[in-house]
């Protein structure tokens, strides 16, 4: 005998009888079950895909603070430079702060431009990026920042 349950035969059956009632409600759970986890699977949000890489430090100490962050948003994502925001940082390290952010195109790629206006002092700082664009969701990345010698 197969564990398949006949929906179909469950209903002709006598319904004062235990056994085919019990098929008939087990068809019924399967049905409902399938149907939820479906609309389930289907309502949920799509994954965002919006990749901030790592920083690459272009300046060196005793130089204004220039940076880039290469960003690759999802297809159907939509970005400008309106949508970055640097933070102010909590914690011990100093913060690089009152910088530019302007979004450029290398190639297939968009480059986050971070600029400084103020020579940079320490060797180890911390820069915290915001990304808030319509469509995509809130992200804060926070950036150790090591800068070399000259």
């Amino acid at each position: 005998m197969s564990d398949r349950v006949d929906c179909t035969k469950a209903t002709a059956t006598k319904p004062h009888l235990r056994w085919p009632r019990f098929i008939s409600n087990r068809c019924k759970e399967l049905a409902y079950g399938g149907l939820f986890s479906t609309v389930f699977l289907l309502s949920q949000s799509p994954l965002h895909a919006l990749v901030i890489d790592d920083i690459r430090v272009l300046s060196k100490l005793g130089e204004p603070f220039l940076a880039e962050i290469r960003v690759a948003p999802a297809a159907g994502e939509l970005i400008n430079d309106r949508c970055f925001t640097a933070l102010r940082g909590s914690g011990d390290l100093p913060r690089i702060s009152n910088v530019k952010l302007r979004l450029t195109r290398q190639l297939n790629t968009q480059v986050l431009q971070v600029i400084g206006d103020r020579p940079v002092r320490e060797p180890m700082s911390q820069l915290v990026l915001q990304v808030k664009c319509p469509g995509v969701p809130t992200i804060v990345r926070d950036f150790m920042v090591l800068v070399d010698p000259p």
